[in-house]
C-alpha cells in the first residue's frame, strides 16, 4: 500500500519534529497533524481492500510480471524446452 505507507512516513516525520518543538503550541499542532496522516492511512488502507480494482493493481505494482521478449521474426518458441526454434 504504497500511499498508506507514505501517509505513515510522514507522520513519523510529524512527530520527529514534535520531539525537537521547544514550544508546546508548535508541538502540539504537530502531534495532531502526525494523527491526522495515520488516520489518512488507515483510511486509504481500507478503501484499498474494499474496492477490489485498486487492491489487484496495488499487488500488481508491488509484483511485477518480468518480462519476456518476443520471439524474433520466424521464430517460435517450444514451450516445453523454454527453447527458442526457427520456424518454416
Amino acid at each position: 500500500m504504497k500511499q498508506a505507507d507514505e501517509y505513515r512516513r510522514n507522520a513519523t516525520e510529524c512527530r520527529r519534529l514534535a520531539r525537537a518543538a521547544i514550544v508546546g503550541k508548535e508541538r502540539a499542532q504537530l502531534l495532531e497533524l502526525a494523527n491526522t496522516w495515520e488516520h489518512l492511512a488507515i483510511e486509504r488502507e481500507n478503501f484499498v481492500l474494499t474496492h477490489p480494482e485498486l487492491h489487484a493493481r496495488m499487488l500488481a505494482d508491488q509484483n511485477p510480471e518480468p518480462d519476456i521478449p518476443e520471439p524474433a521474426a520466424g521464430e517460435g518458441h517450444d514451450h516445453l524446452s523454454g527453447v527458442s526454434r526457427p520456424t518454416s
